[in-house]
């Protein structure tokens, strides 16, 4: 008797099964059928646009190429990929075209240029931090040194990866100023940083051996 009721029982999840299966079976296909067609068409759009920003590669390495052996030219190049190039390229284009801005002796537009890469929000702020920084150098001839603090004195705190840099330009500026004092705290700054690259703290120590020259009781 038991194997009767099992023979039933298990009729009945067979008709249960097949009239699950008749009801929703459909829907089960479609989405089957809509995953592999989905992952079909998500391969086909990821290679798209690896072949996009590949060629968007190579044409901003064709302006930098191009602004190597005709400035003007490559100028004009990388406006283009500014108007329209995607993955970043554009605001790689616009670092580049403020820097071919400055060796062609418009510095304002340089400037300008790099303060607006500055307050991009879309940047990361390490990049905006070194567009800053930039204009910081450019400043240090062309402005005065609240232009140059303005811009970086954020960055010459402890923790700060462009401490280093910041805190010279800030020394720079000061000297340039006639603020030796000011500068030589820059400098002695610098120097008290294990951190800092030895560029920087030979620099360091030839400014603090002009301030000693010039100012009574310094020590270099």
């Amino acid at each position: 008797m038991a194997d009767i009721f099992d023979e039933i029982e298990e009729d009945l999840r067979r008709d249960r099964a097949k009239n699950l299966w008749d009801r929703f079976g459909k829907y089960v296909i479609g989405a089957c059928v809509a995953i592999v067609v989905g992952a079909g068409v998500w391969q086909v759009y990821d290679a798209q646009v690896k072949s996009a920003e590949a060629a968007a590669g190579d044409r901003f390495l064709d302006a930098l190429e191009l602004a190597d052996t005709d400035r003007d030219a490559g100028i004009a190049a990388l406006n283009e990929i500014i108007a329209d190039g995607r993955a970043g390229y554009p605001q790689l284009a616009a670092f580049r075209l403020a820097s071919e801005r400055a060796a062609a002796g418009d510095v304002p537009a340089a400037i300008s240029g790099f303060d607006a890469l500055a307050e991009d929000a879309g940047l990361p702020e390490e990049m905006r931090n070194l567009a800053r920084l930039r204009a910081a150098y450019l400043l240090l001839d062309s402005g005065n040194r609240e232009d140059v603090e303005r811009r970086i004195s954020a960055l010459a705190v402890s923790g700060s990866a462009y401490r280093h840099s910041a805190r010279e330009l800030m020394a720079f500026a000061a000297m340039k100023d006639g603020d030796l004092v000011g500068a030589r705290a820059q400098f002695e700054t610098i120097l008290t940083d294990l951190e800092a690259p030895e560029g920087i703290r030979n620099r360091a120590q030839i400014g603090l051996a002009v301030i000693a020259a010039q100012l009574p009781g310094a020590t270099g």
